[in-house]
């Protein structure tokens, strides 16, 4: 039998397996955790971007609605032409 030079166990097949099988099982862990770190990139990013828009403020929209409905002047966009009359 020989000797393993790493260490005092002898080598066989049956540490072969086991040592085979380890390595197998931790090569899937790391494919596994490859496969998705894209995702997890552009989920985090993501959420970088959720954080860093604006927020648009409904109440305004509402105002110039009502303005509108109202014949104000101030309930046009400015920098929209006059309607044809």
């Amino acid at each position: 039998m020989l000797a393993c030079p790493c260490c005092a166990l002898p080598y066989d097949a049956r540490n072969a397996d086991a040592l085979y099988r380890e390595t197998i099982t931790r090569a899937k862990i790391l494919s596994y955790a490859d496969d998705f770190w894209l995702p997890l990139a552009a989920y985090c990013s993501m959420l970088l971007l959720i954080a860093f828009t604006r927020r648009v403020r409904s109440h305004q929209g509402e105002r110039a609605r009502r303005g509108a409905e109202e014949g104000e002047a101030g309930g046009r966009d400015p920098g929209r032409p006059a309607p044809a009359d």
